[in-house]
């Protein structure tokens, strides 16, 4: 899936393959859905500048 941005709205949304997933409106997700499984937030490894994410 590409998703495109403009203006800081989802401007496109292009599926690449037929994904095999069901979509539903945020609004019908309860709490404990929003949070992704196993995501692990790294602030150690968290770019700081747009240099950054150049760095070997």
């Amino acid at each position: 899936m590409e998703i495109f941005v403009k203006e800081s709205k989802v401007s496109r949304i292009k599926m690449i393959e037929k994904p095999e997933a069901t979509f539903y409106p945020i609004k019908e997700l309860q709490p404990n859905e929003l949070i992704l499984k196993g995501f692990s937030w790294r602030e150690d490894r968290r770019p700081l500048r747009k240099e950054d994410i150049f760095l070997n």
